[in-house]
Order: C-alpha cells, then sequence, then structure tokens
C-alpha cells in the first residue's frame, strides 16, 4: 500500500558494566533504608515501653484517687453513725428508756432493719424520731416496722418513712389515712 509506514527496528545496546553496578548501588540505598527502619522499630519500641508505663501510672493514680474517695466515704458513714447513735441516746435518756434492755431491744432491731437493706444510721435516726414521738421504746419498735414498710413503699429511706408516722403519731393522722390506718 502506498502511504504505508514502514516498520521500524531500533537495536539497543547496553553496557552490562553499568548494570551491575546500578543494582549494587540500589542495594546498598535498600539496605541503608532497612537499618533506617530498625533504628525505628527501636524508638517505636522504646516509646511503647515509655507509653505503656505511663498508662500503667495513670492507672495507679486513679485507683489510688478511688481507694481514697473510699475511704474518705467510710470515715463520713461512721462519723454520721455515731452522730446518729448520740442522738439516739440522747432521745432515750429524755424520754427514760435508755436501760439495758431497751438498748437490746433497739439493737436487735436495727440489726433486722440492716438485714432489710436499712443502714444502721437510718435504723438509728428513724428510732429517735419514733422515740421521741412516742416516749417508748416498745412503741418505737413496732412503729419500725411499719417505717420499714412504708420507706419500701414509698421508695424512701427509713427515717423519711419515721418521720411520715412521727407526724401520724403526733396528730396529724393525714399521714395514716393514706394507706388505710385509722386511728
Amino acid at each position: 500500500m502506498a502511504g504505508d509506514i514502514p516498520p521500524l527496528n531500533i537495536d539497543i545496546q547496553v553496557a552490562l558494566g553499568n548494570l551491575t553496578s546500578a543494582v549494587d548501588k540500589a542495594t546498598s540505598e535498600l539496605g541503608k533504608v532497612g537499618n533506617a527502619a530498625k533504628d525505628q522499630e527501636s524508638k517505636f519500641s522504646s516509646l511503647k515501653t515509655v507509653m505503656g508505663g505511663v498508662f500503667a501510672g495513670n492507672m495507679m493514680t486513679e485507683g489510688v484517687q478511688l481507694l481514697t474517695k473510699g475511704l474518705q466515704d467510710a470515715i463520713k458513714a461512721v462519723q454520721d453513725t455515731q452522730v446518729a447513735t448520740e442522738q439516739l441516746s440522747t432521745a432515750m435518756n429524755n424520754a427514760k428508756q435508755n436501760t439495758a434492755a431497751n438498748r437490746e431491744e433497739v439493737t436487735k432491731t436495727s440489726e433486722k432493719m440492716s438485714a432489710l437493706g436499712f443502714s444502721v444510721k437510718d435504723s438509728e435516726t428513724a428510732y429517735t424520731k419514733l422515740i421521741t414521738a412516742t416516749g417508748s421504746t416498745t412503741e418505737a419498735t413496732k412503729l419500725m416496722t411499719m417505717a420499714a414498710d412504708l420507706a419500701r413503699y414509698k421508695h424512701e429511706d427509713l427515717a423519711t418513712a419515721a418521720a411520715t408516722l412521727e407526724k401520724g403519731t403526733m396528730g396529724n393522722a393525714k399521714a395514716f389515712k393514706e394507706f388505710g390506718i385509722t386511728l
């Protein structure tokens, strides 16, 4: 065909001597890259160790802080219970009810309330309110059972339930009428 371009043939000659040195140079450079990577791996390993130590230190610090808070809460609970015990003792003295038998009755009832999930502080605070209202450890003990039931029914603490019963014993019958109790 007229106007067809004839095929082009080119001979390429490569000097292998240059190719060998180029491959050697590339291999040498790749070795340097590999050595640099190993150095970085060592640095990252050291960083990982340091970061692990920092993390462990932070966890220990948080643990110590939680332990400290727990101890502070425990100290406050003990102090609150001591105050409630002193107030109960005063109420029993004022009602002329502070006898060994009455103290034993109060202790047994407080233990029963603890078994129901009420704290000693709440039990003693409730007892204080009820002894003050009734003037009788025996009557207060009877009302403690009702206070526990009321506390569970209304989802409130024992001392709040006892305060409701205290109002009822002081003439405010509305507290009892709420629950169908007539006096």
